[in-house]
This record gives C-alpha cells, sequence and structure tokens, in this order.
C-alpha cells in the first residue's frame, strides 16, 4: 500500500542498494609490514650513525623517505579548469526564464555551450605511482610514464612529469644513457668516483682499553683473607672431579692384594680345606703361622671375588651360587682393610725374612 502511494505523490521507491565490489588491493598487508620494518631499520641506523663523531659514515646513510610533498613534484588529480555542473546549472536557468520569441532581438547568452554530436567526456583520473617504476618503466621520450598534471588553468589536458626520484648516491643507474658518452666510459667514471670516494674513508681505528669492573675482589699478595670471587671454570671443576676420583681409586687399590694390582688370574673355586686346629700330634709355632697366612689368604680371595669379579669367568647360573657362597664366607669372616702403615710395615718384615731366607739357604 506504501509503495502505491509513494507512486500517486510521484516519489520514486526506496531502492535497496547494491554491495560494494571493490578491486583488490594493489599492496598486501605482508609487503606494508616489510615496508615499515625497511623504515624502521633505516631509521635506528641513521640515529646510530648520528649520535657518532663519524662524519664519513654519515655520508653513506641518506634519508630515502618520502619529503614534504610538493605540488609541482607530486602527481595528484587534477583539478577541473572550469565548474561544468554550475555552467550548466546557469544555462538552464537562462534558457527556463527568457522571454516569448516574438518579441525579436538576441539569443539568450549562453556560457561556453557544447554542441557537437559527439560530447567531449573528459574523465579525470587520479595517477597511480605504485605500478610504475622511475626507471624501468620509461616512455618513448625518456620521461617516466606516471602521469603528471600542471597547475589547471583553461587548458583540459595536462604535461607528463617525470616521477621525482630521492636517488641521492646513484644507486639507481639511469636505463638510457644520455648523451653520446660511451657506456665503457661512463663505466671508467663511475669506478673512478667510488674509488675516490673510498680512498676518502678514515682510517679504521685500533685503540681499546681494558677496564676492570670496580665490584671485583682481587686477592692481594699475601692477603689471604679476602675471598676471590671470581667464578671457576667448568672444565677446571670436571678435571678437578677426575683427578680427586683418580686418587681416590689408586688408594683404595694400594690396600688391595697384589692379583688385583696386577691383573693376574685367579682360581675359579676357592679351596677352604685347612688343617685342623686340634690334630695330633700338636701343631707347631711354625704351622700354625702358615695355617694363619692361609686363612687370611681364603678371607681376600672371597673379598675379591665380590668386590672384582673374575672376567675370564663365563656367565652361568652357577656363578650366582657362587657369589652368595662368597657373601656368606664373609659374613662370618669379614675382611679388614689394612691401612698403609701396617702395609709398609708388613713389606719390610717380609723383606727382612727374605733376606734371612738367603742367608740361610745360600740363595745368591
Amino acid at each position: 500500500r506504501c509503495k502505491y502511494i509513494t507512486l500517486l505523490q510521484n516519489q520514486e521507491p526506496a531502492k535497496k542498494r547494491s554491495k560494494l565490489v571493490l578491486p583488490s588491493p594493489q599492496i598486501s598487508d605482508q609487503e606494508l609490514q616489510q615496508v615499515v620494518k625497511l623504515g624502521r631499520a633505516s631509521y635506528a641506523a641513521r640515529e646510530a650513525v648520528s649520535e657518532g663523531a663519524d662524519s664519513a659514515a654519515d655520508t653513506l646513510l641518506n634519508d630515502y623517505a618520502l619529503a614534504t610533498p610538493n605540488a609541482a613534484n607530486v602527481a595528484r588529480t587534477p583539478a577541473p579548469a572550469t565548474d561544468r555542473i554550475l555552467q550548466e546549472a546557469q544555462n538552464m536557468m537562462a534558457l527556463s526564464h527568457v522571454d516569448t520569441p516574438l518579441k525579436g532581438g538576441l539569443n539568450t547568452p549562453l556560457y561556453n555551450p557544447d554542441f557537437n554530436f559527439h560530447p567531449q567526456n573528459d574523465q579525470i583520473t587520479t595517477p597511480n605511482t605504485v605500478l610504475t617504476t622511475p626507471f624501468s618503466n620509461r616512455g618513448p621520450d625518456g620521461t617516466g610514464r606516471t602521469p603528471g598534471f600542471l597547475t589547471p588553468k583553461d587548458t583540459r589536458t595536462g604535461g607528463a612529469t617525470p616521477t621525482p626520484i630521492r636517488d641521492k648516491l646513484n644507486i639507481n643507474p639511469e636505463d638510457i644513457m644520455g648523451g653520446d658518452t660511451p657506456i665503457s666510459t661512463y663505466q671508467s667514471q663511475v669506478k673512478e668516483q667510488l674509488r675516490s670516494g673510498l680512498r676518502g674513508l678514515p682510517q679504521p681505528k685500533n685503540d681499546y682499553e681494558i677496564v676492570v669492573p670496580e665490584n671485583e675482589m682481587v686477592v692481594q699478595e699475601g692477603d689471604q683473607s679476602t675471598p676471590n670471587q671470581s667464578v671457576e671454570d667448568q672444565s677446571d671443576v670436571d678435571a678437578r672431579q677426575l683427578a680427586e676420583l683418580a686418587a681416590l681409586r689408586e688408594k683404595e687399590l694400594r690396600s688391595r692384594s697384589q692379583v688385583i694390582q696386577r691383573g693376574l688370574p685367579r682360581p675359579g673355586d676357592v679351596n677352604i680345606i685347612l688343617r685342623p686346629p686340634n690334630s695330633d700330634p700338636p701343631l707347631t709355632d711354625l704351622q700354625k703361622a702358615e695355617e694363619l697366612i692361609k686363612q687370611e689368604m681364603i678371607t681376600m680371595l672371597h673379598y675379591d671375588a665380590v668386590q672384582n669379579g673374575d672376567p675370564y669367568m663365563p656367565n652361568r647360573k652357577s656363578n650366582i651360587n657362587l657369589h652368595a657362597q662368597h657373601l656368606a664366607y664373609l659374613e662370618e669372616r669379614p675382611y679388614e682393610n689394612p691401612s698403609e702403615d701396617e702395609l709398609e710395615k708388613a713389606k719390610k718384615m717380609l723383606k727382612n725374612e727374605m733376606e734371612v731366607v738367603k742367608q740361610g739357604m745360600n740363595h745368591g
């Protein structure tokens, strides 16, 4: 019903707006982020150089950022020379308020009427400076293809001005060499300019100074009360620990039997049969001493079998029973490790006994 009322009132019905279709972006977000990162990196490098006193390095970092926009250099959307809409509105008003042609006289003056059969269609577009490169994309006349426009006047077309180039170090050479200078001569001139610039660089400095932190405590000569708080290197700590372990093993090995020290073979089964202490006739003192030595030797054999197993013994189930027998024997007769003083004393006594035997039996 509202639709018909609107049509009766000579009003156009409301139209639904169509979906806005935009062209795909010419620069992606990732490319914009890369441009921002490069700009920040160059700015940080320029700030670091400007803080120092080296003016030679400052000349190598020029500002490639966009300068202040200049109306003569920056390409912009050209403004029309005249307001065509205003002119047409004035012409329509003049034609609507004209008197009857029966009066005669001159026609109604109009402003710049366009009565051509094919009217001119001037499309004003904004130039895209992203899709063109100042050097690699050039027109036939040697100028850039990025359109530039002059100051709006009565003319409807503008001139072509190249995109401004902010190349202060001449790192973007021209594709088209101007003039009659040969390319080889130009290259030699560029190399000579580079050599002269390198010769003008300052000499490298090799000045350094060793500064000791104030809070570091140094032990003076003859003063052992002040501790040295320097951190010891881990390799030195590991080497010291290995040396301590080696010294401890060597000390333990000196208290063991000569069989273990020299790596001599040992019997697989220990013979524990000894002479009975109460025998007839009774044992002499020499025989009793010999039995004590044998008993100590058997205890050492059991201890060596438990602490250092024979590597030449095959792995059998019977070895478990032998190990249990060794442990049972050591529980009844534990082995006592002799001290170094006792070992030295025993060696001296054994040496003296050997000398007595040699003299008594005339052994050379």
